[in-house]
């Protein structure tokens, strides 16, 4: 009798045995599988981090881009203008050495 009743409490200690090892089977699982989709929603946050950094990396290369051109021109035109001044006081330069040439060959003209 004692015997039969030992037998009966260990056959069902043992499926309490198996439904727990099931259970925790099932829990790590679980855990296994929220670890596993938190881990690819960091993989997908850092890809997204990454795609706006090389945007903004690229944004920054077009204005530096930009900004390298525009300051290009702006040289372009402060050249062209000093050497436009430049051109007009040789220009006048010129013409007043022409003028005092002129006014030296006139005066020896009149004096002889």
């Amino acid at each position: 009798d004692n015997s039969l009743s030992t037998r009966r409490q260990q056959e069902y200690q043992q499926p309490s045995q198996s439904s727990t090892e099931r259970t925790d089977n099932h829990v790590q699982e679980q855990e296994l599988i929220q670890c596993n989709e938190s881990l690819r929603c960091q993989i997908q946050i850092l890809e997204y981090q990454l795609q706006e950094q090389e945007k903004s990396s690229q944004q920054k290369e077009l204005r530096n881009a930009e900004l390298e051109k525009e300051m290009q021109e702006r040289l372009a035109k402060r050249l062209a203008t000093q050497m436009a001044e430049i051109e007009k006081r040789l220009k006048r330069d010129i013409e007043k050495k022409l003028r005092k040439d002129l006014e030296k060959e006139y005066e020896g003209k009149q004096e002889q």
